[in-house]
């Protein structure tokens, strides 16, 4: 079946002030205020091109909603009640994106077939973080639709009474400090499974906490462990965060901010990444010690030229990706989960954009 595609986005002309970038057009031509918000606060985080990445993934089902026989016949659409949307979700699963749906007691299970794009997980994903955001708007007014409140409320209530009992949150299980527990999936209400579920560590909003743990086991230099964290903190692109100069950091105050090049723009600094206390402590640090022993001209922060790579390899040239890459996977063996660096970029929008309600 012809995915539907009747919205459309239209980008900001130029001269015009206004504080979007984009205004999505529903199929009636008039602007949608959810979607064009959604990509709005995305942009304040991510890369433009992440914030479309998520957005054109829900165009095609939102035209679904307004094209399609049935949806119109049962008036449904993104404003309906909890049922009625995982019902929409689930038809246009099936129907247009050739998956398998199986339900569950709270939940489904959806199974990919030869058929279906390999765009199934980035469209949960972004529907998901798209109701966390109309909920916070206040423009949603149900409990939110693609959650499995069963799983939500025991994740609820272990947080509780470890908090009741004046216990730290639980730390990953690979940490090696917490006692067995049963295991659960995540609170998904459609579940993407291959043969069986795994949970994906993508998913797991300690993720931050677990590669941390990883530094030492792995041997990470203190540079790696800096990438690693502005990686996940910021969730700028790798090769943005190699290519930093001295001179990105110290024009925004050589604190948590820094400038970087986006995809697409040609080197040019146009946008702003932000990070952690810790992590601006520790680049200091390795900027005038680690990276220090590295320059040939033993130089500390205050001597460094703002065109001076930040981060430098240890024979004293800019640290590339290719050698970074080496390191990640050493982490990841150590830690035994299998994680694309590009992924560290889609957890921050599936942990820290939309969901912090």
């Amino acid at each position: 079946m012809k995915m539907p595609q009747q919205f459309l986005v239209i980008r900001r002309p130029k001269g015009v002030v206004s504080r979007y970038a984009i205004v999505v057009l529903d199929s009636n031509g008039l602007p949608h205020r959810p979607l064009t918000t959604f990509y709005h606060e995305l942009q304040q985080y991510v890369a433009d091109g992440t914030a479309r990445t998520y957005l054109n993934a829900l165009i095609p089902y939102f035209s679904y909603l307004t094209t399609d026989a049935w949806r119109l016949h049962r008036q449904d659409d993104w404003e309906s009640s909890p049922e009625a949307i995982r019902e929409s979700v689930r038809d246009y699963l099936v129907e247009y994106l050739h998956c398998k749906a199986q339900p569950k007691d709270t939940y489904q299970l959806v199974r990919l077939t030869v058929k279906s794009p390999s765009t199934v997980c980035l469209f949960l994903s972004a529907l998901k973080q798209f109701y966390h955001m109309v909920r916070r708007l206040g423009w949603y007014p149900y409990p939110h639709p693609l959650i499995d409140s069963v799983a939500h409320l025991l994740q609820e209530v272990e947080a509780e009474e470890r908090q009741t009992a004046g216990r730290r949150p639980r730390m990953p299980q690979r940490s090696g400090v917490e006692d067995p527990k049963q295991p659960y999936t995540s609170n998904n209400y459609f579940k993407l499974v291959e043969d069986e579920w795994q949970p994906q560590p993508i998913d797991d909003p300690h993720l931050h906490a677990l590669l941390s743990l990883g530094f030492k086991p792995a041997s990470l230099s203190l540079r790696d462990q800096i990438v690693v964290r502005l990686a996940y903190e910021s969730g700028a692109r790798i090769r943005e965060i190699l290519r930093l100069t001295v001179g990105d950091w110290r024009k925004r105050g050589g604190k948590q901010e820094a400038w970087a090049f986006s995809k697409g723009s040609y080197g040019r600094r146009v946008k702003v990444i932000r990070f952690g206390k810790e992590t601006s402590r520790m680049l200091h640090a390795y900027v005038n010690t680690e990276r220090c022993c590295f320059d040939q001209a033993r130089r500390h922060l205050n001597a460094l030229d703002d065109a001076e790579p930040l981060f430098l390899s240890s024979r004293g040239n800019p640290y590339d990706y290719d050698t970074f890459k080496k390191h990640w996977y050493k982490l990841c063996n150590v830690l035994k989960i299998d994680l694309n660096i590009h992924a560290l970029r889609h957890w921050i929008v599936n942990s820290l954009v939309i969901c912090g309600h």
